[in-house]
Order: structure tokens, then C-alpha cells, then sequence
């Protein structure tokens, strides 16, 4: 891994253009995958599936299997995915690829979601050889570095190393402006600027307007202070070289964080922003093309965090939220929906933004939500006073805060408030259809927080408004229904709904949740001594969990042979299946299969009378458990 690390404006991006620019010019360019990332990527499921994405592009096959899984989780009973179990099957692929390829990962500063940091942790701590990382950063990841450095496993270039020095500085400024500056001048530049490449392009430009020699010193001689005060400084200086129509176009367009010819049209009323955005560019005003084709633009950030102060200063917040809720029209109007609610949210225009999000949400399923961290953003954002009449939108904004996987035990009360609030309103409204979705979800809640009996009353009541073309949301109720009952040890009663249950979920062509119920099956089987139907179960299982590289469900099948075998004292057997579910234990570091595998070797060898092998297997589990 190579970690290029540095403020902003130290030229990272740049850097790395110029360096593949040169090596593509020697016919040494290697195959190579670019991830830009931005704060919405701060998803788990979202964030890796753009990792795999990127991947495929050294090769199309690669990571299907991995994307299967992670896809997987967004069906029926919503699980959410094992990213152990995805990294692995990526891993593995990527350690067939041809030669050294390169993936590139810009902007890594903005994603601050740890489980994302712990995935990437165990990503680039089982990195093959066959993959190079290059990261791109402002601050120092939260990542095992300290680790990777012991290893000889990291490069890093950082902020000294991107500085201008002095002499590098006179260059610039002498190619830029054809001005040489006396040593004294360059040497109090440098003290202030620090080789800040961003602050040397705008100093540059404040220059322009400078003639003498003598006006430069002077100009160079009177300022001073902190990077910030710098930007502020310079870009002030900068907007007020520029022709005052120009200055309004900049400020009405920071509001934007990325802008079109035509939709700067729109919010400015003029019909020559493509000519002006053009003029932006060749006047090198921190203008970044967003495409190839040069449609789309956004200003550097700093710039435009400036641009925004003095628009705030200068047109005051009335104007720029009604130039977002202009914007928001805009984007509505092209069906790019993601951005009119962005832009009326900023507007603070928070009932546009309801019925923004309920056009984008629609009568999607819940198993289909997708990029659930931009949905919970927008979501939080609205009002418990206006959200409470669009039950839609609680049922949604619950959906998302259990599919981000953040929710702990505390946020469990506000997931009940959410769907209460849904079911209040399905109520109002008569919907028994979806007032049984709203239950059957606060009996899966109440199940994983093991309220059985609550969890059985609430799957119990779904089933009673869940009309029967909603097959799903039943069969996730009836699920909860079988599960329950065999907590209550009525094994003869839970087996008969479970199979009737497994048909069903097999007709709509649900295998994933069908393999689960065969195992439950199993288990049932295996407690009633049924041992050549246990048997059968988990033969079936076992082969579909492989043919979809599925770990969690190989590896329990694996477990329940292991029983069988165990049961009939063929002990061969057993080790056999308890070792292979050993093996993928390790292979994907899980503990909790790795413990349960570990001492039912122990238990095999103990009954072979290897008292001291056992011993060592229970040493090893206790080892795995610290």
C-alpha cells in the first residue's frame, strides 16, 4: 500500500495524474481502478459495492460472487451481509489477477464510518500481492499503518514531500507571471505559504493585476496569517479582479455543488453560463470537470467554501436558499431526484422534501432499499412533526437506520417510535396491507432483541392484515411463527408450519431463505432423533450453500453432518465434516464458527480417548476467544 497523505491543495490528485501521465507515456502504465469518494459513500454496502465495481474493471468477472452476497442481504429475512464472508470471496479473486494492478482510492479523508475502516483493516491486511493500494487523503486514515510499517508493507509521501520550495516556488512564479522575486521576498513567501501549492496558484493570481516590481514586493510584504485567513485573503483579492458579472455569477452558483451550463442558466437567467463557466476555466478560477465531455463541473472545494461565505455576506440566506429551492426545481424537472431533494433540503424547504423523497422511495419494497446512509442524511433532517403523517416515510427511515447497521440496543426505542408512528398512520388511512408490513417488521425487531413472546403476538397479528398476494412479508411472519414455537419446545407444531414454509419460499424462487428453513428443519429432525431425515436436510443444504458460496450456510450444514456422524459413533466422518468447517472458519477468520468448530474437535477426540489432543483443541479455542 502507498499512502499519499497532505492537506488540501497540496496537489495529491494532481500528482498522481501527472505520475500515471508518465508512465502510460513509456508504454508502463498498470492495469489500474480509480474509486473518487465523497461523503455519501460512507454506506458500508454502498462503499464496497463501488470497491467491486471498480475492481471489475481489471476484470469483468471479478467479485460476483462477493456482489451476490452482498445483494443477498437486501433479501428476505434482510440479514445483514457477512463481510468477512464477502471480503473473502473478493480476496480470492483478486489474487488471480495477471501481473501487479492498481487501485486507486481518492479523497479517503471523507469516509469517517468505522465499520468501513475495520472492513478496509482486514481488506488490506490480507491484500495479495497481485493488488497495490494507493490511498489519497487529507488526514491520516484510521488504519492498522502502524502495523503495515512493521511489515515493510507501506509507503507513504506526505505533506513535506508535496511542499514547493524555494526554488521550485521562483519557478512557478516566473513561468506563471515572468516575475522574478528577490531572495528576500521568495524567502518571506515561503514562510508564509509553506509551499502550499493552492495558495501559490491564487497568490498568482492576485498578482496579475500588480505591474512593477516594487507593487509586487509591496503586495507580498502585507499579507500574512493561518491557510484559512490566507483563502479568505486571496479570494476576495481574486473575486474583485473580476467583472461584476462574473463576481454575481460565481456567487448565485456556489450554492451548487456541481452545475451544468444549462442549470446555471436556469438559476442565473441568463443563456450564455456555458460561455461563462468556459471563461471560468481558462481564468483558472478552481474550475474541476466532472465528465469527459465537459458538461458537468463543480468548483475546488476550498474555493467554494469561500465562494459560499461571501455569498452569505453578500446576498444574505433569504436569497441563496430561494437560489437552492430554484435548484431543486431544476434537478426535479430532470428527474434527477437525488439532487432536488439535496438542493430543497438546503433551501430548508423540508414538505418539498417529503414529497421529493416519497416520489424517489415510491412503492419501492423495503428489501430493494438501497444507499440507505443518503436516505437516513435526509431523513434525519426532517422534522418528527412532519414526518409523523407520511408513515412511508417512518417505515423507510427505520428500514434504513437497520440496514445502515448502526442501530445498537439504545436506538431501539427510536426504531419502535418510527414504527409506531407508521402504524398509526396505516391505521388512519386503512391500509391493512401495509399496517401488516409495519407489524411483521416489529416482530423481526422484537425477535433479534429476544422478546419471544411479543415477536410471537406481533407476527401473529401481521398475519391476521397481511392479504395474501403479499407473500413475502407472510412468509417472514409465518417464519417468526415456526421460530417461536420451537423455543416453546413444540417441535411437532413448528415442523409443520416451517414445511409448508420451506415449499413456499421455494415456489417464489427464494433459495437463500429457503436453505435457512431447511436447516431449522434439520436442527428439528436431529432433536427428535431423526437422524436419516436430519441427514437428508442438511445433504441439501450443503450442496446449494456451496453452489452460491455461501459460508454461513456451508458451514452449519457442515456442523449438523458432523452431529449426525458423532450421534452414530462414526467418528471419521465427523472429523472429516468438522475439520472442512474448521478450515473455512479460519479461512474467513469468524470466531464464533471458529469456537464451535474447535471444540467439537475436542468433543471427537475425547470420545477416540485422546484425552491430551482434546485438551489441545479446548487450549486453542480458549486462545481464540481472547
Amino acid at each position: 500500500m502507498t499512502l499519499l497523505s497532505a492537506p488540501a491543495g497540496f496537489g495529491k490528485t494532481t500528482l498522481v495524474r501527472q505520475w500515471l501521465a508518465a508512465c502510460d507515456a513509456v508504454g508502463q502504465l498498470p492495469p489500474l481502478a480509480w474509486v473518487a469518494l465523497d461523503e455519501g459513500d460512507n454506506d458500508l454496502l454502498r462503499f464496497w459495492r463501488y470497491m467491486i465495481a471498480a475492481c471489475q474493471g481489471l476484470q469483468t468477472h471479478l467479485g460476483r460472487a462477493a456482489l451476490a452476497h452482498l445483494f443477498a442481504a437486501l433479501q428476505p429475512p434482510f440479514d445483514p451481509p457477512d463481510f468477512e464472508t464477502v471480503l473473502t470471496l473478493l480476496l480470492n479473486d483478486l489474487a488471480y489477477l495477471p501481473g501487479t494492478c492498481l487501485l486507486i482510492l481518492d479523497d479517503y479523508h471523507v469516509i469517517n464510518e468505522p465499520r468501513i475502516h475495520e472492513t478496509m483493516a482486514v481488506f488490506l491486511e490480507h491484500l495479495p500481492d497481485s493488488l497495490h493500494v494507493l490511498l489519497l487523503s487529507r488526514s491520516t486514515p484510521t488504519l492498522p499503518l502502524a502495523r503495515l510499517r512493521a511489515r515493510g508493507e507501506l509507503s507513504e509521501i506526505q505533506a513535506a514531500d508535496l511542499r514547493f520550495t524555494v526554488a521550485e516556488t521562483d519557478d512557478f512564479l516566473q513561468q506563471t507571471l515572468a516575475l522574478s522575486l528577490t531572495q528576500e521576498s521568495l524567502a518571506q513567501l515561503d514562510s508564509h505559504l509553506e509551499g502550499w501549492a493552492v495558495g501559490l496558484r491564487l497568490l498568482a493570481l492576485t498578482l496579475r493585476g500588480h505591474k512593477s516590481q516594487q507593487d509586487v514586493e509591496h503586495h507580498l510584504a502585507n499579507f500574512a496569517g493561518s491557510h484559512r485567513l490566507i483563502l479568505d485573503y486571496f479570494t476576495s483579492e481574486v473575486l474583485s479582479t473580476q467583472s461584476e458579472s462574473l463576481q454575481d455569477f460565481l456567487l448565485r452558483t456556489s450554492v451548487l455543488h456541481q452545475f451544468s451550463g444549462a442549470l446555471c442558466d436556469f438559476l442565473t437567467g441568463h443563456q450564455d453560463s456555458a460561455q461563462q463557466l468556459a471563461e471560468i476555466e481558462r481564468a483558472g478560477l478552481f474550475l474541476e470537470a466532472l465528465d469527459g465531455a465537459g458538461e458537468w463541473f463543480r468548483f475546488h472545494s476550498l474555493f467554494a467554501e469561500a465562494l459560499r461565505t461571501e455569498a452569505h455576506r453578500r446576498l444574505g440566506e433569504d436569497t441563496l436558499r430561494a437560489l437552492s429551492a430554484q435548484a431543486s426545481i431544476w434537478f426535479e424537472a430532470q428527474g434527477r431526484f437525488s439532487e432536488a431533494i439535496e438542493a430543497t433540503l438546503q433551501a430548508q424547504g423540508m414538505q418539498r422534501a417529503i414529497i421529493l423523497i416519497g416520489q424517489l422511495i415510491g412503492e419501492r419494497p423495503l428489501h430493494e432499499l438501497q444507499d440507505v446512509h443518503t436516505l437516513l442524511l435526509w431523513l434525519q433532517q426532517i422534522p418528527e412533526a412532519l414526518l409523523k403523517d407520511y408513515p412511508i416515510l417512518c417505515q423507510h427511515y427505520a428500514a434504513a437506520l437497520i440496514f445502515s447497521g448502526k442501530v445498537v440496543p439504545a436506538d431501539f426505542a427510536q426504531l419502535d417510535k418510527l414504527l409506531q408512528m407508521a402504524e398509526q398512520g396505516w391505521r388512519a388511512m386503512g391500509n391493512a396491507a401495509k399496517l401488516g408490513e409495519t407489524q411483521t417488521f416489529r416482530a423481526m425487531i422484537a425477535s433479534r432483541l429476544g422478546a419471544r413472546q411479543r415477536a410471537l403476538s406481533l407476527a401473529r397479528e401481521a398475519l391476521t392484515c397481511l392479504p395474501a398476494e403479499e407473500k413475502e412479508w407472510r412468509y417472514i411472519s409465518l417464519g417468526i411463527v415456526g421460530m417461536e414455537t420451537i423455543q416453546e419446545g413444540q417441535l411437532n407444531e413448528a415442523h409443520e408450519a416451517l414445511q409448508d414454509l420451506r415449499a413456499r419460499w421455494e415456489v417464489i424462487g427464494n433459495i437463500g431463505a429457503m436453505r435457512g428453513i431447511t436447516l431449522i428443519l434439520g436442527n428439528i429432525y436431529f432433536e427428535q432423533a431423526a437422524l436419516h431425515k436430519a441427514e437428508e436436510l442438511f445433504h441439501q443444504v450443503l450442496a446449494l450453500a456451496r453452489e452460491a458460496h455461501d459460508d454461513h450456510d456451508t458451514v452449519h450444514a457442515l456442523q449438523g453432518l458432523a452431529a449426525i456422524a458423532y450421534e452414530r459413533n462414526e467418528l471419521a466422518t465427523a472429523e472429516q465434516h468438522a475439520q472442512e468447517a474448521l478450515d473455512i472458519s479460519k479461512q474467513i477468520a469468524n470466531t464464533e464458527w471458529l469456537v464451535e468448530a474447535t471444540l467439537f474437535m475436542a468433543r471427537i477426540e475425547h470420545a477416540r480417548g485422546q484425552l491430551e489432543t482434546a485438551l489441545q483443541y479446548c487450549a486453542s479455542n480458549a486462545n481464540t476467544r481472547n
